[in-house]
């Protein structure tokens, strides 16, 4: 691929990985590269020592700043999300992937025992334009989070929870 639609090829197959092989780590080979951002997160020029981080690089923080040692992989109804839980119980990643054109990702959250207000979840998102930028377009009404994603973005919603078992976030994905 090229530009940000090859990172996030990249990125559905980090998806894939973490939800069918349950690897215990998923490791980038090639940190680096001079004259190429697909493979690496850092590109530059050798012979100038110049170098810079490139899309990539924040596509991939998404889902590694976040889902940590520790995190266990929960099940999640769309292919184009990856969910996970920390071992404590009190925290849910979410991370929507969209190389499509805008969507909006419903997700019921009913399996969780509290879920907190709008005002304490943090979301960033990476698109042509954003680079892990934090952002507010979703909204949580009734155990219903609704997420919207502009076309060629990777979003990640960090929600404080309670529960005392590990559910499965129930994603579908839909124009609302």
């Amino acid at each position: 691929g090229s530009g940000i639609a090859g990172n996030l090829s990249l990125a559905q197959i980090l998806f894939d990985d973490m939800r069918y092989l349950q690897p215990e780590a998923w490791i980038d080979w090639q940190a680096m590269e001079e004259g190429n951002d697909q493979w690496c997160t850092v590109t530059g020029s050798f012979s100038r020592q110049s170098f810079r981080r490139v899309k990539n690089y924040y596509v991939r923080q998404q889902c590694s700043r976040f889902i940590t040692h520790g995190y266990d992989i929960v099940t999640s109804l769309c292919n184009q999300s990856l969910a996970a839980v920390n071992a404590s119980r009190d925290t849910l990643v979410l991370v929507f992937l969209n190389e499509g054109t805008k969507v909006v990702h419903k997700v019921d959250l009913s399996s969780f025992d509290e879920l907190p207000g709008k005002t304490v979840i943090k979301a960033y998102r990476t698109s042509g334009s954003e680079d892990m930028k934090q952002v507010y377009d979703y909204g949580i009404s009734n155990d219903q989070l609704l997420v919207t994603l502009p076309s060629q973005s990777i979003t990640t919603l960090v929600i404080p929870v309670t529960m005392e078992h590990s559910p499965s976030a129930k994603l579908q994905d839909g124009s609302q």
